[in-house]
Formats: C-alpha cells, sequence, structure tokens
C-alpha cells in the first residue's frame, strides 16, 4: 500500500492562514498654499460736481395794452366856445394926466350850425370900405384857400394842417378851430375865414 498523504495517525493535514490584507498607503501630506499677496484696490475715481442749474431767463413784460378805440359816440357833438384873451386898452398922455384911449377892437361873432348868422364888427373896415358888404364868414382869400386845400375828414388832423400851413405861407401866427356839428365862437380879429367840407368845419383867423 503506498503511502498515503494527508497525515499520519489519521490526523488531518493542517491549512494555512490567509494571507493578511496590505493597508492602503497612507494620503501624501499637502504642503499648506501660499498666503496671498496683499491686494490694493485703488479708490474710486472723484466724480465732477453736477452743473450748476439751469438759469431761465426772466419772462418778458407783457405788451402795452393796445390804445382804445375811437369813441364812436352817438350824442350829438357838444357846442365848442372860445374864448378870446383878454384886450388891454393903451394909455395916452402922462404926469398924472394918462387917459384911457377909446378903442374898439374888430370882433367876429360866429356859431356854426346855428340858426343866427354869422357878425363882423369893425370900425376900422367901416372907415375903409364904407358900404362895401364884408363876408362875416370870411375876409381872406388866402385863408380860404389853404383851408379848401388841407381840411381832412378828422377835425383834428385839419387843425394841425391848416395851422402848418398858413403860418408857412403867411408869416405870422394863426388860431384854427375845427369841429363838427354845432360849435360857436367869438374872436377878435380882422383877418378871419370860416369853411366846411362834408362835416368839418374850420375857422382861421390871425389874432390881434
Amino acid at each position: 500500500m503506498g503511502p498515503s498523504f494527508g497525515g499520519g495517525c489519521g490526523c488531518p493535514q493542517p491549512m494555512c492562514a490567509p494571507r493578511p490584507m496590505c493597508a492602503p498607503p497612507p494620503m501624501p501630506i499637502c504642503p499648506p498654499p501660499p498666503p496671498c499677496p496683499p491686494q490694493f484696490c485703488p479708490p474710486p475715481p472723484i466724480c465732477p460736481p453736477p452743473p450748476p442749474p439751469i438759469q431761465c431767463p426772466p419772462p418778458l413784460p407783457p405788451p402795452p395794452p393796445p390804445p382804445p378805440p375811437p369813441c364812436a359816440c352817438s350824442q350829438a357833438p357838444q357846442p365848442m366856445f372860445y374864448q378870446p384873451q383878454p384886450m388891454y386898452t393903451p394909455y395916452v398922455g402922462g404926469c398924472g394926466g394918462a387917459a384911457m384911449m377909446p378903442r374898439l377892437p374888430a370882433q367876429n361873432d360866429c356859431c356854426c350850425g346855428c340858426s343866427s348868422p354869422c357878425r363882423y364888427k369893425s370900425r376900422r373896415r367901416a372907415a375903409a370900405f364904407g358900404s362895401k358888404t364884408v363876408d362875416p364868414s370870411c375876409n381872406s382869400s388866402q385863408l380860404k384857400q389853404i383851408i379848401e386845400d388841407n381840411i381832412l375828414p378828422d377835425a383834428s388832423e385839419s387843425k394841425r394842417a391848416i395851422q402848418t400851413i398858413a403860418e408857412a405861407q403867411l408869416g405870422h401866427m394863426v388860431n384854427v378851430i375845427c369841429g363838427k356839428g354845432e360849435f360857436s365862437y367869438l374872436a377878435h380879429t380882422e383877418q378871419f375865414c370860416q369853411q366846411s367840407k362834408d362835416d368839418v368845419t374850420c375857422y382861421v383867423f390871425k389874432p390881434l
């Protein structure tokens, strides 16, 4: 009988212990990270100052109101009266014997648009012309022509135009009255004229 393996004396063959397992290798230790360099933040840029507020120009003053329209009154125009300057009577004589010189100035009494006619009183005219009739509304052909050439529909413009032309042509001062409707006047004068055109009447005279 050949040899048998497995032990003698009927003992079983011993079994080998299992190989112990290897432990995992240790993890490598990382060095600490280097410290970060300090960071320098630049200061924020300085903002420019805000622009100054816009100055609005002052408002323009309101325009002047338009002139009032001319009064178109429906009432009848009021009569206009001319009051002549007082006449100073000259004196003659001297040494306490002064006496007033009698003088009756020429007088033209008219009322335009009235029922009573014009009247003219003048001793010098009466002596010069005798019984010759003197037109109590106009005794100057020059003034008559000036009035007819320069009378306008507006009474105020007429009096200015007539006075300017008459004084330039005659070389002395004249007084002018212009109006519409009825007006009355009394003037001390020896040269005068009254003329009408449409509804405007003008009276021009040379004051004494």
